[in-house]
């Protein structure tokens, strides 16, 4: 760990700054290497003793009369500002005890491999000395006023010439994306995403917020591109390994540009050629891809016997009424193979555990056509218009467990497009735009319009500045 307080010198304020209001105590006396200062002076102890979490606890703002002169919107964004600082303040506090305490740890070293220790540290001391440096930069902005001028201009400028080290780091430590959504790259997107919806329109401030986000943007698409990658290659491979073509001939299931829509078992009802009289439940498990449809056996915990296959644009769906096979049939429905792989046409007539599986199956199988029909609901969903439709806030956590489902962490909105009578909503995110499935019981619906209005109007004020400042670019 890092010395007591007491016992390291405190980083002093940049050259011809008359005030010290360094958010963090706990750096390195790197720092004064680095600004190529001769070492500093001890903080008062009221000072040394605070890390304030945010603007208006400052004393230098108490002292200022800052707090007195501003309106509440502009405090508002003086805090969204000062937030980027602490941030970027707590991450690189992360990144020197992971350096110093885990990759530095002689035990560790014995226990790893180089190639082990290579891969799970990554270029994370690259990561350092860039947090470094940004940090170095915003602290500099901060102590030049306490009234904070901007951080947008210097959020760009990093982004353009050294967050790219995110790409590498991230593409090379998939199985760390967790980790990387609370602490890298994506959370300063979110930081500036809130100063731009607390700028003035039309300011010179506004259109540097959009550059920045424009910016960070870039990269933090890089990143969630590369993660998609190598998670959608590692699956690839997991899923070949257990596939088996044991009566046919086997065709290649891993390739670079396959990936997994949705896998699940469904109860398959046996049936006469001309009439649904039933025989039989058998289970079945489906592996649908992009580009293929495999209807499998499985066999062991983890072993899947190949039956029949498609491809998925020679698959389709029907519905079954229920009186040609009996009310207890329920949440059933034909799945036809129109070229399997005897390059004849095959129906199978199965069954979903619950309304919304069917209606997820259906979904997944059928390739999306506009028609009359698209918006029409059934007995167990009820579908909006997209100006019309619901909105919610995540109140609790929730992992995606299928490709066609949607991760949430706290206080993500989403529009809600469909509800199912048995708890499943699916909607689009309104940070990134993504859609998918989500269980009710993790949002709370908010019937506030005011607050839903508000929320629309933030989200297309950010996509719109970024589009205006990319046509000015072009």
């Amino acid at each position: 760990m890092y010395k007591e307080e007491a016992e390291k010198p405190a980083p002093s304020s940049c050259p011809g700054s008359s005030t010290d209001i360094r958010v963090d105590r706990d750096l390195p006396n790197t720092w004064n290497e680095a600004r190529g200062e001769q070492g500093s002076s001890l903080p008062s102890e009221d000072v040394k003793k605070s890390r304030f979490s945010c603007w208006q606890e400052m004393p230098a703002v108490k002292e200022s009369g800052a707090l007195t002169a501003l309106t509440r919107a502009e405090i508002l964004l003086q805090e969204s500002m000062f937030e980027v600082v602490t941030s970027e303040a707590s991450y690189l506090r992360s990144l020197n005890v992971t350096i110093d305490h885990f990759m530095a740890s002689g035990e560790l070293s014995r226990l790893l491999t180089k190639q082990d220790k290579k891969i799970l540290f990554s270029t994370i001391t690259k990561i350092q000395q860039v947090s470094e440096n940004f940090l170095i930069d915003l602290e500099c902005r901060l102590d030049e006023n306490p009234v904070i001028s901007d951080i947008c201009d210097i959020t760009e400028h990093h982004a353009k010439h050294s967050f790219s080290s995110y790409i590498d780091y991230v593409r090379n430590q998939p199985y760390q994306e967790k980790i990387f959504l609370q602490f890298t790259i994506t959370r300063l997107k979110i930081l500036v995403e809130n100063i731009l919806k607390r700028t003035e329109q039309g300011c010179n401030r506004e259109k540097m917020a959009a550059a920045a986000l424009k910016e960070v943007s870039k990269i933090v698409g890089e990143c969630n591109k590369e993660v998609g990658k190598m998670k959608q290659t590692e699956e690839m491979v997991h899923i070949g390994n257990t596939i088996e073509f044991t009566k046919m001939k086997a065709i290649p299931v891993i390739s670079q540009f396959r990936w997994l829509v949705k896998r699940g078992e469904l109860l398959e009802l046996s049936m006469q050629e001309k009439f649904f009289r039933l025989k039989k439940l058998s289970p079945v498990y489906l592996f649908l891809f992009n580009d293929l449809l495999l209807v499998t056996v499985q066999k062991g915990a983890d072993r899947f016997v190949v039956q029949d296959y498609a491809h998925r644009s020679l698959t389709e769906v029907q519905e079954v009424k229920l009186n040609s096979i009996g009310s207890l049939q329920e949440n059933s429905f034909v799945l036809v193979l129109i070229q399997n792989r005897r390059n004849e046409c095959s129906k199978r007539l199965v069954k979903a555990s619950n309304p919304t599986e069917k209606a997820r199956w259906m979904e997944a199988l059928t390739q999306k056509k506009s028609s009359e029909n698209d918006n029409e609901e059934s007995e167990y969903e009820k579908v909006y218009e997209d100006w019309d439709c619901p909105q919610v806030q995540c109140l609790e956590a929730y992992a995606a467990q299928q490709a066609d489902e949607l991760s949430l962490e706290p206080a993500n909105l989403i529009n809600v497009t469909h509800k199912t009578t048995d708890g499943w909503y699916k909607g689009m995110r309104l940070s990134d735009g993504k859609m998918g499935w989500f269980p009710n019981n993790c949002v709370k619906e908010i019937m506030n319009e005011h607050v839903r209005r508000r929320n629309l109007l933030e989200r297309y004020r950010v996509l719109r500045a970024a589009e205006e400042l990319l046509q000015m670019k072009n």
